[in-house]
C-alpha cells in the first residue's frame, strides 16, 4: 500500500512540474532552427506535455491562456512533413511539399488549423500579401475561425521557405478583445524571426 501511495505521489509530482507554463523573459528565444525575440515578459510557453500535437521543435506561447490567445512558432518543416502531429489514425493532416506555390502552402496551413481545431470549426483565409522579415521574403495572411459552439476567433500568419524548409508563425485569439490586445506584441516577435546560425 505504501509503495502504491509513493508511486501515485511521484506521478502526481511529475505531472505538476511538466504541465506548468514557463514565463518567458524578454530576449532571444531559440525555436529549433529559428530565433525570435520575446517582446516582453507577458508571454508564457506551453509545456511539451500539453502540446504533443505540435511539429517537432515547435512552441506554443500564450498571454491569457490558449483558449483566449496563442501564438504558434513552427520551424523546419521538411518535404513530406505536416505542421501538426496526428492524434489518431483517422485524423490525417496535409503535408508540405517542396516547390509548393504560396496558395498551396496557405491551403496546408488553413486545412491543418481546421483539423486541429475540431469538426465544429470552419477556418478561412484571406488577404494574402508579401511581407518582409528583415532580408527574408515572406507572406502574411489573415485567418478566421468560426466555431459553432464557441467564440469567433481571428488570426494572422507569416510564412516563408528557406532551404526548402517551411516556417510558419501564427497568432490566433478571440475576435472580441484579445486579438487586438496582443497582436502588436505577437507581431513584434514575428518580425524578429531569423534563421538560427
Amino acid at each position: 500500500m505504501a509503495k502504491r501511495l509513493l508511486m501515485v505521489w511521484i506521478i502526481g509530482l511529475a505531472g505538476c512540474t511538466s504541465t506548468q507554463f514557463a514565463a518567458l523573459s524578454p530576449g532571444t528565444v531559440k525555436v529549433q532552427g529559428l530565433t525570435v525575440e520575446a517582446a516582453d515578459a507577458s508571454w508564457n510557453k506551453a509545456p511539451r506535455m500539453l502540446t504533443p500535437h505540435l511539429h517537432k521543435g515547435s512552441q506554443l506561447w500564450t498571454r491569457d491562456g490558449p483558449l483566449l490567445d496563442y501564438m504558434v512558432l513552427i520551424p523546419d518543416v521538411e518535404d513530406g512533413e505536416t505542421l501538426f502531429k496526428s492524434r489518431s489514425k483517422s485524423l490525417v493532416y496535409p503535408s508540405y511539399r517542396k516547390g509548393m506555390l504560396p496558395n498551396e502552402i496557405i491551403e496546408v496551413v488553413e486545412s491543418s488549423l481546421a483539423k486541429l481545431s475540431g469538426n465544429n470549426v470552419v477556418v478561412t483565409s484571406a488577404g494574402l500579401r508579401p511581407y518582409k522579415l528583415g532580408n527574408q521574403r515572406a507572406l502574411m495572411f489573415d485567418l478566421e475561425l468560426v466555431d459553432a459552439e464557441g467564440p469567433r476567433r481571428k488570426g494572422r500568419a507569416v510564412i516563408f521557405v528557406e532551404d526548402e524548409q517551411l516556417y510558419v508563425m501564427m497568432y490566433v485569439a478571440t475576435s472580441l478583445y484579445y486579438f487586438d490586445k496582443h497582436w502588436e506584441s505577437a507581431l513584434a516577435t514575428m518580425n524578429s524571426a531569423k534563421i538560427a546560425g
